[in-house]
């Protein structure tokens, strides 16, 4: 995946990198362990996925770039740490790539338990709130988005619930584990990003609608890969079959301490589930690499379609469509 602009990313590196250097000062006096821990997190090199996609849709929608679109975007940031910070925590994994999970490095708490750790992802969630709420934009916008994050979190919770009641279930398509990739992975990865950045200077409720039904293909087609690469257990793993839109599935998985690449979760093998025990999928795709393959390939296919109803010149379109087939 490349970066959509290299200069903008770099911005969001120094406005993250100042945000938690601010906050060792500012709390110091009642947790300064915790804190410069939680800023050692938000330090972490990211791919910034969703602060990107969110400044691309404002821009492409006629927002001006700002640093109050800067500091909202990465309040979305700070939101994903947040979701990461508890995902290792549930899954019980202590690495995340090559970096410690948040509270698994050179803090006290490392040695207490889990269930400590959970409240710094807690705080992390009240920093992003922070972040969006001081941004120096309108208030009607500033209560919109803080909708948004809010709806976004409760679906995206809802849906980790859910994941474990899915495994063992008959299924005649993948439809239903999609609505989990949506609610697990789409809305808070892609949907809310875009409509975050469409109501910078927009609030068309039919496009916000379009938005959110864009994000959730790519959303999908995005933890199809996920799952896929957690269910091999591999860092790279290239498909053989031809796409129109994606040469490979490879992104790197989480990593435990004492493994190379662990799954601490049963639920990484449920997309494998899902194809075993459906005959009809296993006769038409032949092999789990190609059910992957053409799932993603005609979700990206479906959301070119889609794109093309938005109420953006066909360029800007364009736009939109190769940031968000970089991923895969």
């Amino acid at each position: 995946m490349k970066h959509l602009n290299e200069s903008r990313v770099e911005e969001i590196r120094i406005f993250l990198k100042k945000f938690a250097d601010d906050l060792v000062i500012d709390y110091k006096n009642y947790d300064e362990d915790a804190m410069i821990e939680i800023s050692r997190y938000i330090r972490r090199e990211g791919k910034y996925i969703r602060p990107q996609l969110f400044i691309l849709t404002a821009e492409l929608y006629g927002a001006s770039y700002s640093p109050a679109l800067l500091q909202c975007a990465c309040s979305l940031e700070l939101f994903h740490l947040f979701a990461l910070a508890h995902d290792d925590i549930i899954d019980g994994d202590t690495l995340r790539g090559d970096c410690p999970s948040l509270g698994c490095y050179n803090y006290p708490l490392q040695s207490v338990s889990a269930s400590k750790r959970i409240l710094l992802g807690d705080i992390l969630y009240s920093l992003a709130f922070k972040a969006l709420t001081t941004a120096a934009i309108p208030p009607d916008k500033t209560v919109s988005m803080q909708k948004l994050m809010i709806e976004t979190s409760i679906v995206t919770a809802l849906g980790v619930l859910k994941e474990p009641l899915l495994s063992g279930k008959n299924f005649d398509s993948l439809d239903e584990l999609f609505k989990l990739y949506w609610q697990k992975t789409g809305m808070y990865t892609f949907s809310s990003p875009m409509v975050g950045g469409y109501l910078m200077n927009k609030d068309d409720s039919d496009e916000i609608e379009l938005l959110k039904d864009l994000g959730s293909l790519w959303g999908c087609a995005y933890q199809l890969q996920d799952d896929y690469n957690d269910c091999n257990s591999i860092e790279q793993d290239y498909l053989s079959t031809a796409k129109p839109t994606t040469d490979n599935i490879c992104r790197k998985t989480k990593k435990t301490a004492g493994s190379t690449f662990h799954n601490a979760n049963p639920n990484d093998n449920l997309l494998k589930e899902f194809f075993s025990r459906c005959a009809v999928d296993k006769e038409k795709y032949g092999t789990f690499e190609n059910y992957v393959a053409e799932n993603i390939s005609a979700l990206l296919q479906k959301a070119r379609f889609m794109t093309e109803k938005l109420d953006l010149p066909n360029e800007s379109r364009e736009e939109l469509i190769n940031y968000a087939e970089s991923f895969f």
